[in-house]
Order: C-alpha cells, then sequence, then structure tokens
C-alpha cells in the first residue's frame, strides 16, 4: 500500500512540475523580450567630447542575460551614471556631432582711383594745380568701370570711387570714366597697397601738342597715348615708335622741364602697337615691351628690379613621351631677353643660372634660346623648370595648326601647371582686336580643337603683330592673368 501511494505521488509530481517550469520559462522570456526590446531603442554608439582632436565612442548595448549573479547591484549602478555624467554622456541624447574644420583664405585686397587730367575751364568745381599761367584740372572719378582686356563682356564697377581687387590676381584691362580717354592698365598688383592710374582728356593732350582737338584728331587716327610713372631707380626713358610730343609732369600733375623732377612721362600720339620702352636706371639698361591702344592711355609703373642670378633647368618634350628628356645645349645659346652679352651659366646638362639682369618689377622674365631655326622665347615667372618641343613634336605642332612658316604667323605654347577649368583670351593688333586660334595638346598626344582635364598645352596662332591677354583658371579656382605677346618669326613658350 506504502509502495503504490509513493508512486502515485511521484507520477503527479512529474505531470504538474514540467507545467510549473514552463510556465516560469514561457514568463521569463516575454520578460526578455520585453527588455531587449528597450535596450534596442538606446542608441549603439555614442560620441562625446574629452577636448581632444579624436572623437571617443563607448557601446552603451547591453547584452540582455536573465542571470541573478550577473546583475549589477544598485550601488554600482549609480557610481557608473554618476561617471558617465562626468563624462558628459547623455543617456537619452548623443553628443553634438565634431563638424570638419575648414580652412578659409583670408583674402587681402589692393585699392586702384582713376584720376583724370583736363584742361582747366573757368568755373570748374575740379581741384586745380597751377605753374604760372598754366592750370590742369584734376579730378578723382567718383564712379568709373573696369572692363578686363581678356574679357570684355564682364564690367566690374568701382565702389565709392574705388576698385577694389584681390592682391596676387593681374589687374589687366581698361579704366572706362568721365571725360578722360580709357586708359589700360597691366600691373602685377603684388602688394596690399593703395594706388592710383591717370589719365587724360582730349582738351590735355591737344593742350601738349599745341593744337585744337578737333585738328589733333583729324592728324592722328591710329594713335594711342602711354604715360609711365616713375620710381626713384630710373634715370631715363625712351621709346622705339614715333610719338608727337613728350612731357614730364611732377607728383601734382604740373609740367616740368627737368627729367630729374619729373613723376611721370607722357608720350603722346604714339603710333598704336608693340612698343620697347629702354629704361635706364643705376642698375644699367633694361627693356619693357608695352601696348599702345588705338585712342587710349597705356599706364605703365616702372619700378626696377635687380637679379643677381636665377636657375632654371630646361627640358625638351617628345612625341608621344612620358616623361621630358634633358636638353644640353652650350651656354651661349641661351641668354636673357634684351640682355644679350648676359649669357647663361652653364651648372649641369640641363641646368642654368642666368646672372646679373634687371627687369621691371611684375613682369614676367623671357628667355632666348636658339634651338630650333626659328627664334625661340620662354616665358617664366617663379617656375624653375622649362619645357621645350623637342624637333619632332615641333614639327608636329606646326603641321597641326596649319602653320606653314613662322615668317607669317605667331605661335604660343602655354604649359600648364595643372589641368585648366576656365580659359579666356583675346588678342590685340597694332588697330583691332584680333581673332586668335586655339588648339589644346592632350595627355594622350592627340591635338584637338576643345579643352579638357587631359590638356596639358594650349596653343595660340595668330597672324598679327601684338599681344594677347590671357586668364587661366584652375580647378581649384586659382586664376593666372598675364600678357603675352605675338610676333612673327616667333615660337614663345610660355611656362605656368
Amino acid at each position: 500500500m506504502l509502495i503504490r501511494n509513493l508512486a502515485l505521488l511521484q507520477l503527479c509530481i512529474s505531470i504538474i512540475f514540467p507545467i510549473a517550469v514552463n510556465g516560469q520559462m514561457f514568463n521569463y522570456f516575454e520578460e526578455f523580450d520585453s527588455q531587449s526590446k528597450v535596450f534596442d531603442a538606446q542608441v549603439k554608439w555614442q560620441p562625446f567630447d574629452l577636448s581632444i582632436d579624436e572623437s571617443v565612442y563607448i557601446d552603451l548595448k547591453r547584452e540582455a542575460v536573465q542571470d541573478e549573479n550577473a546583475v549589477v547591484s544598485k550601488n554600482v549602478d549609480t557610481v557608473i551614471r554618476r561617471e558617465m555624467q562626468t563624462s558628459k554622456i547623455s543617456m537619452k541624447q548623443s553628443a553634438p556631432k565634431r563638424e570638419p574644420r575648414t580652412i578659409q583664405r583670408s583674402e587681402i585686397f589692393s585699392a586702384l582711383e582713376f584720376i583724370c587730367l583736363s584742361e582747366h575751364q573757368e568755373g570748374s568745381t575740379k581741384s586745380s594745380h597751377c605753374v604760372g599761367a598754366t592750370c590742369t584740372d584734376v579730378e578723382h572719378l567718383k564712379e568709373f568701370d573696369f572692363i578686363p582686356s581678356y574679357d570684355e563682356n564682364e564690367v566690374i564697377p568701382a565702389v565709392k570711387g574705388r576698385l577694389e581687387r584681390v592682391v596676387g590676381e593681374r589687374i589687366l584691362g581698361s579704366l572706362v570714366g568721365g571725360d578722360c580717354l580709357p586708359v589700360n592698365v597691366n600691373d602685377a598688383n603684388n602688394e596690399a597697397n593703395y594706388f592710383h592710374v591717370v589719365s587724360l582728356s582730349r582738351e590735355k593732350i591737344a593742350k601738349f601738342s599745341g593744337a585744337e582737338v578737333e585738328e589733333n584728331q583729324r592728324q592722328k587716327r591710329d594713335v594711342g597715348h602711354l604715360i609711365l610713372k616713375l620710381s626713384s631707380k630710373v634715370a631715363r626713358v625712351g621709346i622705339d615708335r614715333p610719338y608727337e610730343d613728350q612731357k614730364y609732369l611732377d607728383d601734382k600733375f604740373n609740367v616740368v622741364e627737368d627729367f630729374e623732377n619729373a613723376e611721370y612721362v607722357v608720350f603722346t600720339n604714339v603710333s598704336a602697337g608693340n612698343v620697347l620702352v629702354s629704361i635706364y636706371g643705376q642698375f644699367g639698361e633694361t627693356e619693357l615691351v608695352a601696348h599702345i591702344f588705338l585712342d587710349e592711355v597705356s599706364f605703365e609703373n616702372i619700378e626696377l628690379e635687380r637679379l643677381e642670378k636665377y636657375q632654371v633647368n630646361i627640358f625638351k618634350k617628345d612625341l608621344l613621351a612620358t616623361i621630358p628628356l634633358e636638353v644640353d645645349l652650350p651656354e651661349e645659346k641661351i641668354w636673357a631677353f634684351n640682355h644679350p652679352r648676359e649669357h647663361a651659366i652653364k651648372l649641369s646638362n640641363s641646368m642654368y643660372e642666368i646672372r646679373n639682369v634687371t627687369y621691371p618689377l611684375g613682369t614676367r622674365r623671357y628667355l632666348e634660346v636658339s634651338y630650333l631655326d626659328d627664334t625661340l622665347m620662354v616665358g617664366l615667372e617663379d617656375s624653375k623648370i622649362i619645357e621645350i618641343p623637342s624637333p619632332s613634336l615641333y614639327k608636329m605642332i606646326l603641321d597641326e595648326t596649319g602653320v606653314t612658316s613662322l615668317k607669317r604667323a605667331c605661335v604660343i605654347q602655354m604649359n600648364l601647371k595643372e589641368p585648366c577649368k576656365e580659359l579666356k583670351a583675346k588678342g590685340y593688333s597694332e588697330l583691332s582686336q584680333e581673332g586668335i586660334e586655339q588648339f589644346y595638346l592632350d595627355s594622350d598626344g592627340k591635338i584637338t580643337n576643345e579643352l579638357s582635364e587631359l590638356t596639358e598645352k594650349i596653343f595660340f596662332v595668330g597672324s598679327f603683330n601684338g599681344v594677347v591677354d590671357v586668364s587661366v583658371e584652375n580647378f581649384k579656382k586659382d586664376k593666372k592673368i598675364f600678357r603675352t605677346f605675338c610676333a612673327e618669326d616667333v615660337y614663345l613658350v610660355e611656362q605656368l
């Protein structure tokens, strides 16, 4: 009997106990599922600021394991929360995301004013300067426009009588306003300074010539005018084109007799076109190539710099070659433009040194290289590496651009430092604006009519004597503005 009762009790326990266990297990996993939803709602990775450059991340997701031995005590949990508050970590909201640092380039500007010199009129409200019976009206124009000569569709108005330009961006174009002739400016704009540009009225030009305005205009139809602003280092100047009159002006724009007292030299009715300005100073003789625009005033600021020496490496690029090759030329075949007595000093196979030369400040330096049958000139600014075409590449360029002879054409090759995004260029001869053909040499060795990211060299082809004003902008929005020259029988390489 006792044995039978024990057997029945064991049977009941085996039936009832699993139900209770299963019920407990069911309730447990239901609770686990609820907790896991709460944990998943919290942010997995949350940044916080420790006042250092690196961001530190902490994983806040907990492993949802229901184990009584693994439960953190209330006191320990309080300590953790306190430490998290000290570290500025929020359980509800992550710290603000650190923004990337942006380095902004602050731009520095120079300010330019436009001064108009005209013949004194009775009752004039303009400021006047007089020497004896001769008076000059000096007007600081409050309203004028700047028109870049490489893009005549762009008109930049002055603000409150000043034109502000970013330092380092060459000022190349015409100022237009008031009763004065337009004045063409070619200034390097290398410093944050305050300067003015001077022009003349037709009445003032006629007065210099001792004629009436109408008579002066009838006699001279293919001329312009030139104003040179002098530095103390300049002892004498001259030009190689015909002109009618030359006047010296002091710092108050009065006519003076002696060059020693002159702040400006004015050449009126100069034959339009490229003019070679000879400059004599304390460093010796140098020359500047300027351009006289038809019925305009050309303004040049003459500052001289003496270069004791500078070095260049000359390489040649062959057809489809991947790397340039060294050029091994005798030193007497390389010399500074208009310094024929100062030929280069050879330092190695491709390295040459130019010594004791004087240049007008802000102008490009040019070298003549006796290398091909035609005259080869190379223009550079700060670059120490020059790349000229090999004879085979030179022939291919002439063939592809349709130039049968440089006797009737000019070719300008521009070696790009970086891919070009935008190119603007205008050509000017003695009497008018001239069309120029443009070709592009890509890295695959093909010459095309379209500019692309593969373009390594740009070619300008013209059939006139004059200048080409150029603006080149790369994909970093760095802009290079300069004036180059178109001259028959010259192959010109501009190293950018």
